[in-house]
């Protein structure tokens, strides 16, 4: 079988000359320490994030409480201490003489709720997925069980049972996915609960020993412990829609519609509950912690302008909720987009060449990986309407350069590092394949630039802010 090589490349091409070694054991040291240093950025990160967004929200909900505290106190007096209380600390958070320590404190009080709430919630979120198992989610991503009679598929079972007994792992499930090209990618919550998706592209197109080295990467994401941390942040955001979804309730329709479909699922057994059911809930939950939820509280905004006057009461209590709620929804976009984001995705990619680095210790063949992630040349086929599990596969889709420009970029603001720069540590790990690795960018360039654009924005807010 002809060797298959990328297209040739019109960027900078790295002189000849010898290859700087390395061995699979000093790789996985260096990135181990990469990306344990980058997954405690990601989650400091991300607290930071949902405590700015808590700041702006929780105020709200104070003055909000307080209001029907107040109109509940008219009724049952015993409502009386809790608006007094509530009102006392509202009162000393936003003192007219502030002290440097008072700020500090009130920032931290008020940082608080959406910190605490959200690793709260992330338990009940994880239940989800937790609720339908591994077998029953790659069944709803559209993988089917081995055909016992098919020489290919029974030989994949066999690869992965290697590749998990090296690692130290009992032995994974197989199962495929139709899919024309080649790839592979793991499905579940850790490493006592997963199964191994191979497409059958890769049964098809590739050897024993390519297909080893391809299904040895996916293997070795389990024993790194990549599931848990995709599935945590992945819970994560799902926690933030879980709250947003209970903060939006009273406010629109799309809240109430799929807080109700949460009910049902919490209230359907185990045994019945169904991997499509869960993973809609999924999507709509991480979904509701970004965009959806702007434009659905935009759009009630809208309406409720509209009936200000015909529901005066009703209307001046909800529409600063909405402001405000609108308000933090656009800041924990922005910082998602611009610091969280990429955080994760540099980890990602670390963890992508700890993988790599991973297989080629388990098979002890350079030679087998390199050459098994050269076939991923000709192209991608997306492998499920679920991009999360599009980070966890062996490639992904942003893993080819499409331009020169984007060949000096590199893997810049992406999950998974390109296939040039993998392929540079392969040769370097003893591969020997009729490549020549291209120059790229360093990812971190991109978490600068994330930074850099956060900061302009909310230096321009504050300056905004201070010439009002």
């Amino acid at each position: 079988m002809q060797l298959m090589t990328p297209p040739p490349s019109s960027t900078w091409q790295k002189p000849l000359g010898p290859v700087d070694r390395t061995t699979f054991e000093a790789e996985q040291a260096l990135r181990r320490r990469q990306a344990r240093r980058l997954s405690r950025a990601t989650w400091g990160v991300a607290a930071v994030d949902l405590g700015l967004t808590s700041i702006i929200v929780t105020p709200m909900a104070l003055l909000l409480v307080i209001l029907l505290s107040n109109l509940a106190a008219k009724l049952f007096p015993p409502f009386g201490l809790a608006a007094e209380a509530v009102e006392a600390f509202y009162t000393w958070v936003f003192s007219d003489k502030p002290t440097p320590y008072h700020v500090l404190g009130a920032v931290g009080l008020l940082m608080i709720p959406g910190i605490a709430g959200t690793f709260v919630l992330m338990p009940l979120a994880r239940q989800i997925f937790g609720s339908i198992g591994a077998r029953a989610w790659a069944l709803g991503l559209g993988a089917r069980e081995l055909n016992d009679l098919d020489f290919e598929e029974k030989q994949a079972q066999n690869l992965v049972d290697e590749m998990a007994i090296a690692c130290g792992l009992a032995g994974a499930p197989v199962m495929i996915l139709d899919a024309e090209r080649p790839n592979a990618f793991p499905v579940g919550l850790d490493e006592r609960d997963f199964v191994i998706v191979v497409t059958r592209g890769l049964l098809d197109e590739l050897d024993r020993e390519k297909s080893q080295g391809v299904v040895a990467h996916a293997v070795a994401t389990v024993a790194n412990g990549d599931l848990r941390l995709t599935l945590s942040i992945r819970t994560m955001y799902m926690a933030i829609g879980l709250m947003t979804t209970l903060f939006d309730f009273v406010l629109t329709k799309e809240a109430r519609k799929t807080s109700v479909e949460l009910i049902k699922f919490a209230c359907t057994s185990r045994a019945k509950r169904s991997a499509e059911t869960a993973m809609l809930l999924a999507e709509r939950l991480v979904a509701r912690s970004g965009t959806k939820a702007l434009e659905e509280v935009t759009e009630a905004q809208r309406e409720s302008t509209g009936q200000v006057l015909r529901y005066m009461f009703l209307g001046w209590i909800i529409l600063p909720l909405m402001i405000a709620r609108a308000f933090g929804s656009l800041v924990l976009l922005m910082i998602n987009l611009f610091l969280v984001g990429p955080f994760f995705g540099v980890t990602m990619q670390k963890r992508k060449r700890l993988a790599d680095a991973t297989a080629v210790q388990l098979t002890r063949n350079p030679q087998a990986v390199a050459e098994g992630l050269m076939t991923f040349a000709q192209g991608y086929e997306p492998l499920a309407q679920d991009p999360w599990i599009e980070i966890i596969a062996v490639v992904g889709p942003d893993w080819q350069s499409q331009s020169a420009l984007a060949e000096r970029l590199g893997s810049l603001g992406t999950f998974h590092p390109t296939l040039n720069s993998r392929l540079g540590r392969l040769i370097a790990m003893g591969a020997q394949i009729d490549y020549r690795p291209r120059r790229e960018a360093s990812p971190y360039w991109g978490l600068g630039c994330g930074v850099l654009v956060l900061l302009s924005i909310l230096t321009y807010v504050v300056w905004a802010a201070v010439q009002a």
